[in-house]
């Protein structure tokens, strides 16, 4: 083998070499990328998931605030009877929050307690439902509803078969509190508790099982 054959062999050799030598080196950078990559990768996915993370605590600090904020209201009924032998009710309203609350309605469900049949609010058959717009302030305590005869609001079910010893009725009230949205967008907010009525005793007292507050 002669001098240029030689010398020409050591350059593809050499260009073999080199270009085995750049190969090399740009997988090498190339690994390296892919590593950078996945790694800032993997950081952005913590830092979403940390931002999420915040995000919710946030939520849950403003839900928990506007919770001990809010209006909360419950209502009873009084005994309001003065005269013997004329038995009136009063159904009240009060506001445990501490701001307040803006009353939009409120349904009064009633009916007998038959013998055998388990008690539920959804079959109590007579219901009637009064709208309204008013405001009730922190600590106040507000009459609903006035002069109520619990014989008359009875009548048809206690000459009903079905009446046993007892009736039953549900007051369920709707409000919103001012602290969240506008006035026509705020949600709400409901109130229901159940009154046993004995009519020959003209006697009332609270279920306290069945209270709700939302």
């Amino acid at each position: 083998m002669n001098g240029w054959a030689l010398f020409f062999n050591f350059i593809v050799a050499l260009g073999t070499t080199a270009l085995a030598v750049i190969g090399y080196r740009a997988a090498e950078i190339a690994i390296r990328t892919l590593r950078a990559i996945e790694q800032q990768t993997t950081h952005a996915g913590t830092t979403a998931e940390a931002a999420k993370d915040s995000a919710n605590a946030a939520k849950d600090g403003v839900n928990a605030l506007l919770a001990t904020e809010r209006a909360w209201l419950d209502g009873d009924i009084i005994d309001e009877s003065k005269l013997i032998g004329v038995f009136r009710y009063t159904l009240r309203v009060r506001n445990l929050g501490r701001t307040p609350a803006q009353i939009r309605s409120y349904n009064v469900s009633l009916g007998p307690l038959s013998q055998g049949r388990p008690f539920s609010i959804d079959s109590l058959p007579h219901s009637a439902t009064r709208y309204m717009q008013v405001f009730i302030a922190s600590g106040e305590v507000k009459p609903l509803q006035e002069d109520i005869d619990l014989d008359e609001m009875f009548g048809s079910a206690i000459n009903s078969t079905d009446w046993g010893t007892s009736g039953a009725f549900c007051v369920t009230i709707l409000y919103a509190d001012i602290l969240t949205g506008m006035p026509k967008g705020r949600p709400e907010h409901e109130t229901s508790f159940v009154y046993l009525y004995t009519p020959m005793l003209h006697k009332i007292e609270r279920l306290s099982l069945y209270n709700k507050y939302t």
